[in-house]
């Protein structure tokens, strides 16, 4: 295995952007990473993403990101693991690079909630539960976290 570095960061200011779409809030980011590293292309980009699909209607986040930014021909996908997404893209980057399968690769996490209303995200985030045991219930995820907390 290859050594592996992290040679750039970049972040979107935290907020509420109401007029922005998906493909926007993870460009700001990806490109100052990139400016940041002072790297002009890359061999793979990983999206880290839980509820794209559920509250905006838009799945397939990778290739939608990469052509937006101008990274096309280049290995792209959305990778979701519930509230762990950003981590777990991240360590797919980690292993093409530590692997061998790429020389640069450029991880962005994005997630947009404030667009919808809070049932409607509650019960998206509720999809990262168990769906037989929990959800099936009634429980909803901000009640699990609750009954975590006690």
């Amino acid at each position: 295995m290859r050594d592996v570095a992290i040679i750039g960061v970049g972040q979107t200011k935290v907020g509420e952007h109401w007029d922005t779409s998906l493909r926007h809030l993870a460009l700001e980011p990806l490109q100052a990473a990139m400016a940041d590293a002072g790297v002009t292309r890359a061999d793979a980009l990983y999206v880290g993403n839980m509820l794209s699909g559920e509250l905006t209607g838009q799945e397939h986040l990778g290739a939608l990101v990469a052509d937006f930014a101008g990274l096309r021909g280049i290995e792209t996908f959305k990778i979701e693991a519930a509230c762990g997404s950003g981590a777990a893209a991240l360590r797919v980057g980690y292993v093409a690079v530590a692997g061998g399968l790429a020389d640069i690769v450029v991880v962005v996490g994005v997630e947009k909630m404030p667009d919808t209303l809070g049932p409607d995200t509650t019960t998206a985030l509720a999809m990262a539960a168990d769906g037989d045991y929990e959800a099936a219930q009634g429980v909803s995820f901000v009640a699990i976290n609750a009954l975590l907390m006690r």
